[in-house]
């Protein structure tokens, strides 16, 4: 991968440290993986599991972050973020089924691989909702507790993927930053309605402004309540160029809401399979012999203790699948 991949990426997708990592973090030892480089997207996230002591390296000083999980795996880490004590599986096991959640396996049940659409369905039940898995994804989207692979819709989260040790910490270390305890589910099926919650996910309603870089020869319609909150930072990383589209409230712990990049045509369609494991990634266009892809943040890009600021970023957030259908080449 080059080093736009490994560096830019990196910069533009994590810029800043989320309020725990940069507390906890900041004042602890850093460990150190030989298959997990600091540039690597999900490095802060593996830091933060392994200081929380969800999860752990191997002795030979590898963590392995593109091995699979299972559910029972994936369970544990998920409740000894939030109860860090107890025995391998069984006990964790044991809590979540008393919580009444979907699916939980036994300990001596199947190993099979976790998928994301299961994980879906546990980060829901954590925080009390008894939704489908469609309804599951749907909700975690919209309340930016995950991203999708390819773009941020149900289709795009591709829930038949396997879950990965990175995955898994990435959306464990969301979830934690968001919900402060676990919560039961009640015994009926909800149903979810995309927006629900009082966030708008659609950017195109009635009122919006254009951007438009002729720089870079494109443009984008963002909502009007975007006026005056955001930042459109041109960046050159490695000779390639991006824009930064940044919540000012946000910017002391990042602000990246998204990212639009220009790449060289062939140098995406050499690399693409291997950008799309490690980062949620959108094709937008081409013009000439660029392409223009979309990238959403992997780490949380604002203070989730200022809860006007968390507001603020999430609404935002919800927006970008609806932005996204509004870019057009500006020749």
């Amino acid at each position: 991968m080059n080093n736009y991949i490994k560096k830019g990426l990196c910069i533009a997708l994590t810029a800043g440290l989320s309020w725990s990592l940069g507390s906890s973090l900041a004042d602890a030892k850093m460990t150190s993986f030989k298959d997990v480089p600091s540039q690597y997207w999900g490095y802060t996230a593996i830091q933060w599991g392994v200081q929380e002591q969800i999860i752990q390296g191997y002795p030979d000083q590898t963590f392995h972050p593109a091995q699979k999980v299972n559910q029972q795996e994936y369970l544990t880490m998920l409740l000894r973020a939030y109860h860090p004590s107890g025995d391998w599986s069984a006990p964790y096991l044991q809590y979540a089924s008393n919580m009444g959640w979907r699916g939980v396996p036994s300990s001596s049940g199947s190993k099979d691989t976790l998928t994301r659409g299961q994980a879906a369905i546990y980060m829901a039940n954590a925080v009390g909702k008894n939704y489908s898995e469609t309804d599951s994804i749907r909700y975690l989207l919209d309340q930016n507790l995950v991203t999708g692979k390819t773009s941020a819709t149900v289709e795009g989260f591709h829930r038949n993927d396997p879950v990965t040790r990175a995955e898994a910490v990435t959306m464990i270390q969301r979830l934690h930053q968001k919900a402060e305890k676990l919560q039961s589910i009640p015994v009926a099926e909800q149903q979810y309605t995309s927006g629900q919650a009082g966030e708008s996910t659609d950017a195109g309603t009635n009122r919006t402004s254009r951007y438009t870089n002729p720089d870079h020869h494109f443009s984008v319609s963002l909502p009007e309540s975007w006026s005056g909150k955001y930042e459109a930072v041109p960046v050159k990383r490695n000779q390639t160029w991006a824009v930064d589209f940044v919540d000012k409230q946000a910017k002391e712990w990042g602000g990246v809401v998204f990212t639009v990049a220009i790449w060289p045509a062939k140098q995406w369609q050499s690399q693409q399979e291997e950008v799309k494991e490690q980062v949620p990634v959108q094709k937008l266009g081409e013009y000439k012999d660029q392409v223009y892809l979309l990238f959403t943040p992997t780490d949380v890009q604002y203070d989730p203790s200022d809860s006007e600021q968390t507001k603020q970023y999430n609404q935002m957030s919800n927006q970008v699948a609806g932005i996204s259908k509004t870019f057009q080449i500006v020749k």
